[in-house]
């Protein structure tokens, strides 16, 4: 969790993202939930050095 101005920012980082969990202790944010990822048939092909957040955990 963050702040942008007096707002309140929530971003679901990727563990795997060593660039996008520098980005985040930079800014000084700290976890308050934490989720899980589990698939079926293996990991999907994804380009995890590009994803710096989900968009929800609903949409993925």
């Amino acid at each position: 969790m963050g702040r942008a101005g007096d707002e309140m920012v929530f971003v679901d980082v990727p563990e795997v993202n060593p660039s996008a969990m520098a980005l985040v202790e930079k800014y000084g944010m700290s976890k308050v939930f934490e989720t899980c990822r589990m698939y079926k048939g293996g990991e999907p092909p994804v380009p995890v050095a590009r994803i710096y957040g989900i968009t929800s955990n609903e949409i993925g």
